[in-house]
């Protein structure tokens, strides 16, 4: 029973019945009823307080009630006996958005203003607005960032590539970048970090299990985070630079704030990073000494997001480059290559092949002479 004693006993009687409500009933028609009650008279006291501390204190606690009412609503957190419908989304939203707009009015800080646009872009994702979900999960990302909340930012950068791994044209960057993400967060290690990524897990097994993706269109992981190092080196390290390479970068398309992530760090990357651009420099110096002496092929194993044919196409040209990698990485690339105008010129060849078996077969037939 709620407590009429006063407008703020009441209040804190709508926050009780709403959680306790959501625990034992697992309906969300009541859960709603509950939320918008409940905050609707937190407002509607709020503007009869007679001095301006009970006024803030109302609007907080309508600020609670709606956003716990809408975080109910939404479908991701995979409890068990809960069904949600599209008209509990489309409530869960309308709360959502009210207590986002509490925070901004009550000035409540970076971390509830960052959990606010979160909320409100996770009902979209649930609902299927993907891009105005992903506007969401960047407003928040960059409230968590300023306000130093590391692990929140990633997990808003998570849940933005989750938006784009549902989408049907911007799924295979969205499962790259979800996974490293969720690659991130765990190798952080912290609990905090762990929960986050376990969160992004069910959320992916949620929205994503009827998503067709399949080898044919997803990137390697380690060819993305190599090819992010070849454009650091450029953006980092001082000249002359080793190998100029950002057509990777352009590639991958990651999302703002990118070369924030721990496994871009400029400093503590560098020894890798080094190590990724000396290797790639002596190979293309060797590949042109060859060709001049009259070698017609150049044949790069796990070719990943190499660059070689787009940076270098006078002398490419004068080759045939056969590229050879997983079906995933190759189909990809392909596609992003015609994206950006590229093109896959006649002197250059996919290869796809299961390096675990039948590669060389494969390479054969694609005329590489071994």
């Amino acid at each position: 029973m709620i407590s009429l004693s006063g407008p703020i006993e009441a209040a804190n009687g709508f926050v009780r019945l709403g959680k306790e409500y959501y625990k034992q009933q697992r309906n969300i028609d009541g859960v709603i009823a509950i939320g918008e009650a409940g905050a609707g008279f937190c407002i509607k006291s709020a503007a009869a307080a007679k001095d301006v501390e009970t006024a803030t204190s109302l609007k907080t606690f309508a600020k609670t009630i709606a956003y716990n009412a809408a975080a109910n609503c939404w479908p991701g957190w995979g409890d068990e006996g809960v069904e949600i419908e599209d008209a509990h989304l489309e409530a869960g939203l309308k709360l959502a958005v009210l207590a986002r707009d509490l925070v901004r009015e009550l000035e409540l800080g970076a971390k509830e203003i960052g959990t606010s646009h979160w909320l409100v872009g996770a009902l979209k994702l649930a609902a299927g607005r993907l891009q105005e979900a992903t506007v969401d999960f960047e407003k928040s990302e960059k409230a968590y960032e300023f306000g130093g909340y590391q692990m929140s930012r990633l997990l808003a950068r998570g849940y933005s590539a989750l938006a784009r791994k549902r989408g049907a044209s911007t799924s295979a960057l969205g499962a790259t970048a979800l996974a490293d993400m969720m690659k991130s967060l765990r190798e952080e290690g912290s609990k905090e970090a762990i929960f986050f990524a376990n969160q992004l897990a069910t959320a992916d097994r949620i929205f994503c299990k009827d998503v067709p993706l399949d080898n044919a269109a997803a990137p390697d992981s380690s060819a993305v985070r190599v090819a992010l190092w070849r454009a650091i080196h450029v953006q980092a390290d001082a000249p002359p630079h080793v190998l100029d390479d950002e057509i990777g970068l352009r590639l991958v398309a990651p999302d703002e704030g990118w070369s924030q992530r721990p496994d871009m760090h400029p400093e503590g990357t560098k020894l890798f990073r080094a190590a990724i651009v000396a290797r790639a420099r002596f190979i293309e110096d060797l590949v042109i000494e060859q060709a001049g002496r009259g070698s017609s092929q150049y044949v790069i194993l796990g070719a990943g997001l190499d660059s070689f044919v787009q940076r270098r196409p006078e002398m490419a040209s004068r080759l045939t480059v056969f590229e050879i990698d997983q079906p995933g990485t190759q189909a990809w690339k392909r596609q992003r290559l015609i994206d950006l105008g590229f093109g896959v010129p006649d002197w250059l060849r996919f290869v796809p092949v299961d390096f675990e078996g039948g590669g060389v077969v494969v390479g054969a037939a694609q005329g590489v002479r071994f």
